[in-house]
């Protein structure tokens, strides 16, 4: 494997490419930093079945709420350049959401939209005011020279061999046609800090950018800057700055924006680029790869079964956690005992215990699956979008599982706890490192006010006592802090009700008065459908905010 710019074999490796499980190289030559070789098929799988799976409307017009902004921006950009120009067919490759297809409506007499990410594409099928265009259809002799403009915004980090798609893209231009390109600004950000968005499989600086064009030899760059807000900001903030659309020209911007011609047959240099992906060399590369990875593997089973075996101390936190539960009657039942509520007598409470104690069967091992691993990350991502965490310093994943919220907060640099009641469940999350403790969600051992966030996804509906409950959420979460709670909903074709250690799967409108009750702030509530093989599902998710604190 070499370069794809220069062709160079010297390749240092930066890191591992968590989109694809590849490794990040950079060339020792000229600087570019690729991914390893992804083949066609596995980008197809990727985008099916994991970059973005759920698309409810209200996640849908969070995403074009921003993206509209964008594309203004964009728009302006192009007017600004060519104000004079008008075109008869542009196309967007790479549409998302459709704005700034929208957007070109106002340069275009026909706008086309191509997008390889099948949620999206369903969206945009549904669109009457452009024509939605499967990327194979492009590839009809129809389209050859048929295109004024193509915008290319956030799209050529994506493809496997981007100086390919350059000619294509040529091919599709008119001889002098433009193409507008947007890609981040990403280098630093991934050497520095190992930052890293989801799907990117090449990585571009200005100038390396403005290298592979100059390789490539069929386009002439009209105009190239960076904007947005700095890389230095964007660091700064821990990722968290609101995007700057309308700083059009920041020095060492996140964005590269460039303008480019496609250049008559008669001006096009002779490419000097090499096919750098030889099947062979790649397939004993990977081989090898499977190999070590075996390996490792297995030397993880091994240190599993050896921790599993050897970890005694489990087995007395539970024989702890049981004896506390019938020791209720101690310090704290004294003081249940001796208010002036009402009694609450001790053959109540060693009631209680054995009841918990013969339910305890109940709970079993939570592996994740990718329908809910997919609803977990964009659920996760839509709320850390919306509401200010910015300051947020601890997360309490309550009903952790086995870690999939954990991995997520952890990525973004967030102190989170986990906690379940699972043995199988706290064993695997601990040996990922995550830090994850074995409690009861109704009976949270930590001081008032510990945690800035909750996370709660499918767990309150196992408790025998919400209200309860709702009110150890509220205990320890800090004023103005957030709590996202989702549970499933009756009478599905699911049947959650009939599940065996689900004792309160309750209507929506119960949900929301026990949660007012408790004393939270609702902010949001969302309706979440979904198709399971015996029909239809809904789960309910609600967002929830604790009064600030009582400054008088």
């Amino acid at each position: 494997m070499g370069c794809l710019l220069c062709g160079s074999g010297q390749l240092d490796r930066i890191s591992l490419n968590r989109s694809f499980g590849v490794d990040i190289l950079e060339c020792s030559g000229c600087g570019f930093v690729q991914s390893e070789y992804v083949s066609e098929a596995a980008l197809r799988e990727y985008y099916n079945r994991y970059y973005r799976v759920l698309l409810t409307p209200d996640i849908m017009e969070t995403l074009r709420h921003k993206s509209r902004a964008q594309a203004q921006a964009q728009l302006t950009y192009i007017e600004t350049l060519l104000p004079e120009e008008k075109f008869v067919a542009a196309l967007d490759y790479g549409g998302a959401d459709g704005e700034l297809a929208k957007a070109l409506l106002a340069k275009a007499r026909s706008v086309y939209v191509s997008e390889v990410d099948p949620r999206y594409a369903e969206v945009l099928k549904r669109e009457k005011e452009f024509v939605f265009l499967e990327p194979e259809e492009l590839k009809a002799p129809a389209f050859a020279g048929f295109f004024d403009l193509i915008s290319l915004s956030h799209v050529l980090e994506h493809l496997p061999n981007p100086i390919s798609a350059l000619d294509e893209f040529s091919r599709l231009l008119k001889k002098d046609g433009y193409m507008f390109i947007d890609l981040p600004n990403e280098v630093e950000m991934l050497k520095r800090v190992d930052f890293q968005a989801k799907g990117h499989i090449h990585y571009f600086t200005k100038e390396s950018f403005r290298c592979m064009v100059s390789v490539h030899g069929k386009f002439e760059i009209l105009e190239i800057r960076t904007c947005n807000h700095s890389v230095e900001e964007y660091i700064a903030s821990g990722f968290r700055m609101p995007e700057q659309h309308f700083r059009h020209d920041t020095p060492n911007g996140t964005v590269i924006r460039a303008l480019l011609r496609n250049s008559r047959p008669e001006c096009r240099s002779e490419a000097k680029f090499k096919n750098v992906f030889n099947t062979s060399d790649l397939l004993d590369h990977y081989s090898r790869r499977i190999l070590v990875m075996h390996h490792e593997i297995e030397a993880l089973r091994k240190e599993k079964n050896k921790f599993e075996k050897n970890c005694k101390e489990q087995i007395v936190e539970q024989e702890n956690r049981i004896e506390e539960l019938k020791n209720l009657t101690g310090s704290r039942g004294e003081r249940l005992l001796n208010s002036s509520s009402p009694a609450l007598p001790p053959e109540g409470l060693d009631r209680l215990v054995t009841f918990i104690q013969k339910i305890k069967s109940d709970v079993y091992p939570e592996p994740p699956s990718e329908t809910h691993r997919h609803i977990t990350r964009q659920m996760l991502e839509r709320l850390l979008l919306k509401y200010p965490l910015a300051g947020t310093t601890r997360v309490l994943d309550i009903g952790c599982g086995q870690g999939l919220a954990l991995e997520m907060f952890e990525e973004r640099g967030l102190a989170v706890t986990g906690i379940t009641l699972d043995d199988e469940d706290l064993s695997t999350c601990r040996l990922k490192g995550h830090t994850v403790l074995r409690k009861d969600q109704s009976f949270l051992e930590f001081d008032d006010e510990s945690f800035d966030l909750i996370w709660c996804r499918h767990c309150l509906e196992h408790s025998i006592m919400p209200y309860f409950t709702l009110s150890q959420f509220y205990r320890v979460l800090k004023p103005s802090g957030y709590i996202y709670i989702e549970v499933p909903a009756p009478d599905t074709a699911s049947n959650h009700q009939k599940n065996k250690n689900h004792y309160s799967v309750l209507g929506k409108s119960m949900w929301r008065e026990l949660i007012r009750r408790t004393g939270f702030q609702m902010l949001e509530t969302m309706d979440i459908s979904l198709e399971v093989p015996s029909g239809n599902d809904m789960y309910w998710a609600f967002v929830q905010q604790k009064p600030p604190a009582d400054r008088n």
